[in-house]
């Protein structure tokens, strides 16, 4: 059995023959990650009334194939509490980084200690699992300054090819650690998103990722225009679709070491089952798409 593992790099299936006799078969290595939560700091964490505090959550990608953006949702905060915002970071395979996340107090009747669950999710991920739940613990400090005013508007991000000025449908848009996928028109809404700079991530298979510094106004729609550029021929892909290269360099040495076994085991100098050869020339099997 002969197994073709495909692996995208820079929009691009890289075909790698592994190992067996027989009739091929295909495994796709998605793009994407999968998330760990490391931990979180400091936990537990102290918040007065009135205060703003910021904790951050490592996550480390267990991917060894693909990077991608990692944001934080379904944040359960108790009543008085409220999440001034997220990071949405980029870790490449195998890595660590932290997802900062800025939490506000408003009026605390009384001190209380509580337990905040979420979950840590890899955007646009077609790995399994591709999510992470956690929890920490928030040591609420009395106090009685006023709850925080904080303005809201919403804002429309619409993406578009940099060379030809089509929509791209498909986009994965992160803002304040919502995200979101763009429609046809190749545009999205955040109906509730905090007054003041946001940092909106745009990323798309085929595609080089792009992070913007966007100014959102009060009473009133705000329209950001994002371009994706694809990449240039010939350069290192996109973290989105690294390889580590040990990785590959590894792979390649058991590829030379099985073929070299088949064609002993064949007889020396006849070509393995399956394999016609030409010029030193292997003809891998080719893919047939549908739909």
């Amino acid at each position: 059995m002969r197994w073709i593992v495909l692996i995208p790099v820079a929009g691009v299936l890289l075909p790698l023959l592994l190992a067996g006799l027989g009739e091929a078969e295909y495994i796709y290595i998605p793009p994407g990650g999968i998330p760990k939560i490391t931990k979180v700091e400091p936990d537990p964490l102290e918040l007065p009334g009135g205060g703003t505090k910021e904790l951050k959550i490592w996550v480390k990608n267990l991917s060894q194939f693909a990077g991608g953006t990692f944001v934080v949702e379904d944040l359960k905060l108790p009543e008085g509490v409220y999440c001034y915002g997220a990071t949405s970071p980029v870790i490449g395979p195998g890595e660590e980084d932290a997802i900062t996340v800025t939490l506000s107090a408003g009026h605390i009747a009384e001190d209380r200690e509580v337990k905040v669950y979420f979950t840590v999710r890899a955007v646009g991920s077609r790995e399994t699992p591709d999510t992470d739940s956690g929890s920490f613990t928030l040591r609420l400090k009395k106090g009685y300054e006023p709850t925080p005013t904080v303005e809201y508007s919403s804002l429309t991000v619409i993406v578009l090819d940099k060379r030809t000025g089509e929509p791209i449908q498909g986009a994965s848009v992160v803002c304040a650690g919502i995200q979101k996928e763009t429609d046809s028109r190749g545009a999205c809404v955040f109906d509730r998103v905090r007054v003041g700079t946001q940092t909106v991530t745009v990323s798309k298979e085929g595609y080089v990722s792009v992070s913007e510094s966007v100014t959102v106004l009060a009473n009133q729609s705000n329209f950001a225009t994002i371009l994706l550029s694809t990449p240039p021929a010939g350069t290192e892909p996109s973290p989105s679709f690294q390889i580590p290269l040990i990785l590959l360099v590894l792979i390649v040495a058991v590829v030379g070491v099985i073929l070299a076994l088949k064609r002993h085991k064949s007889g020396g100098g006849s070509e393995p089952s399956g394999l016609a050869t030409r010029a030193g020339q292997s003809q891998v099997p080719r893919l047939s798409y549908s739909g």
